[in-house]
């Protein structure tokens, strides 16, 4: 299958990374999506990933908006996060020590949000260095619907590009982690957001 058939079929683009071979291809029914790549000009490894959902938050949306965007809330909610410093109001510094599978190493990385509608949505965006372990970059579009009875409904949609070692592990692992990592910290935040 060509790239472009494929970049139609699972409306991804692939034009970013040409002359790509497709290594392995993980689809599932619960959002997430990995695939890996070998780039035939460095011939490193790069998995991108797509991960999409909602969740339903028993708080206000401007409950919700506030937590999203409060460094000490996120710093209690991201799993193995040691540090959130706010650089601006919109833009913050943060470390996370982060483990897949046999690799463990901790990501420095700044992220930054854009195209803010408060208390509605934002996309954030970020990239992150983690030393031998490897690379990664990517972002999220958050929307907050108000359901009434102070009970919010974020929905997400996730695009991450992994390089180095942590790619190397493979696609189905990487799922595996991230749909852990992603249900530790909502499991978190809504417990946090319900007692604010």
């Amino acid at each position: 299958m060509r790239c472009d058939r494929l970049s139609r079929a699972f409306n991804f683009k692939l034009r970013h990374y040409p002359g790509v071979d497709i290594a392995a291809i993980s689809l599932e029914e619960t959002g997430y999506v990995a695939r890996r790549y070998k780039t035939e000009s460095t011939s490193q490894d790069l998995t991108i990933m797509k991960m999409s959902g909602s969740q339903v938050i028993e708080a206000s949306r401007v409950t919700v908006w506030e937590g999203l965007n409060n460094p000490k809330i996120l710093q209690q909610c991201i799993p193995g996060c040691n540090e959130i410093e706010a650089a601006s109001p919109t833009e913050m510094k943060a470390t996370v020590l982060i483990k897949v599978g046999p690799v463990k190493a901790s990501f420095s990385g700044e992220v930054k949000l854009t195209d803010l509608v408060p208390p509605e949505s934002y996309r954030i965006a970020g990239k992150g260095q983690g030393g031998f372990a490897g690379f990664a970059s990517g972002g999220a579009n958050v929307k907050l619907i108000d359901l009434g009875n102070a009970t919010t409904q974020m929905d997400y949609d996730v695009d991450a590009q992994i390089g180095g070692k942590l790619a190397m592990l493979g696609s189905r692992l990487i799922d595996s982690t991230a749909q852990s990592l992603a249900g530790q910290f909502f499991a978190k935040f809504a417990a946090l957001m319900k007692t604010a």
